[in-house]
């Protein structure tokens, strides 16, 4: 039986699907809004340690976190107030911790504190993993007794400990959102890791750090925070890194004041920028500055974006850019060529009128080729630094460049 050969896309037919105008563009933006994880100012941050390491695989493969001290279960802790009765309790059950006021607060944390949809960091040896935290539940089984647990810490202090299969009976369910080695964390988050060994810490302080490790874009407390990943491992040219900057400066942001940035370049790092909101709600704001954040996008991937090669992108986003730029000047164009057409209409008697009007559509188009201008040096400069600079394409989950190059030919269908 014959199968079939898979269909070959000309650059015509690719041409036929591609966003082609400022339009177009707008369009996609307003899709593309949706998927941008929008974070409450309610959330926290957490990190849970796993144990110097040796359960944090199974936390991240199996999709929960724990913390020890198994006798104090939800009933146990919800029950009583006195220090002195859990003194005794963990005392009894031949737990050795000093501490027994930070253990207590630690567990009453983790049941009662933490909620769903909280943001935690989950500390291995050499990995850290970020993930977004569901319900607590307790797992009550042989293998998560107190006795069990003490005798796991025993082969834990011992060295003997095979790692496969967590004590704990507290747990709470985890959605996995990124992975990132423990040195390539930023720099504030990796100097607290470095100092604060509590098995559970509020980490609420660094959300502005940890969120541009979870996400390559999100929407946090009226900013919209947007990351670019640096791949380039050798020597940076500061040329190429300052074009870069200053062309999503450009593009991105209406005011100088609006935007502001954080820096972590050990070639490979991160560019993390913060575009503040002045009073948009947060979806007009997103849908109007997801312009030209994708317009960046197409700019720096163009065909790579979507496993293909289509030279004619970068012209087109210059057509698109220059609109953008010039879209406030578009409306005073229009509003004047109608004047015109009126004028015109009206015959002599409108001629010093008609006169006015032209005199104001060769500004306009003046400001036009200014517009045009500014519009291939940016495309031009943004296009060339990504290559060098190695600038990786955004998480296909938050910005799915193909499926977004193709909605407006799918909504005209």
């Amino acid at each position: 039986m014959d199968t079939e050969k898979p269909m070959v896309q000309t650059d015509w037919q690719w041409g036929e699907r591609m966003i082609r105008t400022l339009d177009d563009m707008i369009q996609a933006a307003d899709l593309a809004t949706g998927s941008i994880p929008q974070i409450s100012g309610q959330q926290n941050f957490w990190m849970i340690r796993s144990t110097d390491g040796i359960i944090y695989s199974e936390y991240v493969e199996k999709g929960f976190i724990g913390i020890g001290w198994n006798v104090l279960t939800e009933d146990v802790l919800n029950q009583y107030e006195e220090k002195a009765y859990y003194e005794e309790l963990l005392k009894s059950h031949k737990y050795t911790d000093k501490a027994s006021g930070a253990v207590l607060s630690k567990c009453r944390r983790f049941v009662n504190e933490i909620q769903c949809g909280d943001i935690g960091i989950i500390v291995g040896k050499t990995e850290v993993a970020f993930a977004l935290i569901g319900k607590y539940f307790e797992l009550s089984t042989e293998e998560t007794t107190p006795e069990y647990e003490l005798e796991i810490n025993s082969q834990i202090e011992a060295g003997k400990y095979p790692g496969d299969s967590c004590p704990y009976r507290k747990r709470r369910e985890i959605t996995v959102i990124s992975r990132t080695e423990l040195d390539h964390v930023p720099l504030p988050i990796y100097k607290c890791l470095l100092s604060n060994r509590h098995s559970l810490s509020s980490m609420s302080k660094y959300a502005d750090s940890i969120l541009s490790c979870c996400y390559d874009l999100c929407y946090y407390e009226n900013r919209l925070i947007l990351k670019y990943h640096v791949k380039q491992e050798k020597d940076i040219n500061p040329v190429d890194f300052s074009q870069f900057v200053l062309s999503i400066a450009e593009l991105v942001a209406e005011d100088d004041r609006q935007l502001v940035g954080k820096y972590n370049l050990n070639s490979e790092g991160d560019v993390v920028l913060f575009l503040a909101n002045n009073g948009q709600s947060a979806v007009d704001f997103l849908k109007n500055y997801m312009v030209p954040i994708l317009l960046a996008s197409f700019i720096m991937f163009g065909g790579k974006g979507f496993g293909f090669e289509f030279p004619s992108m970068i012209d087109k986003m210059k057509g698109i850019v220059t609109d953008f730029i010039f879209r406030k000047e578009n409306r005073r164009l229009k509003a004047a060529e109608v004047q015109k057409a009126e004028a015109e209409a009206r015959g002599a008697a409108a001629r010093a009128e008609q006169a006015e009007i032209e005199t104001k559509l060769k500004r306009i188009e003046l400001e036009r080729e200014m517009a045009r201008s500014r519009a291939e040096v940016l495309v031009d400069n943004l296009a060339r630094v990504s290559v060098p600079l190695q600038i990786v394409p955004p998480d296909s989950k938050i910005l799915n460049l193909a499926e977004l190059y193709e909605a407006p030919k799918k909504d005209k269908t």
